[in-house]
């Protein structure tokens, strides 16, 4: 997704003030991950961080309407993707 963004607007993305560190050198994060153009951006964060992320970039290329993200709040009353693929399943095959 990053990477799209960059083919977008590099120079929006380089100079985001989102939180996202891009950098040339990739000595510089744990578990770098290449974008385009020998930029580099760390791949060992954890889901949450990746959601808000995502969120802030989204807002800055103006683009947070295109773009929907669900996921279990952790309440317990999401189905699971198994129940919801046999719901699926059940609704084609009737």
């Amino acid at each position: 997704m990053i990477a799209k963004l960059y083919e977008k607007n590099p120079e929006l993305l380089l100079s985001n003030d989102v939180g996202l560190k891009i950098t040339r050198s990739k000595e510089d994060f744990r578990a770098p991950q290449e974008l385009l153009n020998g930029y580099f951006i760390e791949s060992n964060i954890d889901s949450p961080t990746k959601f808000s992320s995502l969120k802030r970039l989204l807002t800055l290329f103006e683009l947070e309407d295109e773009l929907s993200i669900k996921y279990d709040d952790g309440s317990g009353t999401s189905p699971n993707r198994f129940v919801l693929r046999r719901k699926i399943l059940d609704y084609a095959s009737a």
